[in-house]
């Protein structure tokens, strides 16, 4: 097993954006670091899929797409 590092800082909320005080200090405390390449880790995944599965792992939930939203995404489509 393997733990992945955020997929993309660009997800994380700002501090303002979280009520709770114990999780601001944790969010603004935590440095920045380069999204992971899932590509390197599913390096025979489709280019839809990986795009989903990013959208799926953002941490910030209000990135996340919804279950309807997620079944509508194109990959399921093709």
């Amino acid at each position: 097993a393997f733990a992945l590092s955020p997929v993309s800082c660009a997800s994380v909320p700002s501090p303002a954006q979280v009520r709770n005080e114990k999780a601001r200090r944790f969010l603004a405390s935590m440095r920045k670091k380069p999204g992971v390449d899932l590509a390197a880790y599913f390096p025979r995944a489709d280019a839809g899929a990986l795009a989903l599965l990013r959208r799926l792992l953002a941490f910030d939930p209000a990135d996340r797409p919804s279950a309807e939203e997620a079944l509508a995404d194109p990959y399921f489509h093709n």
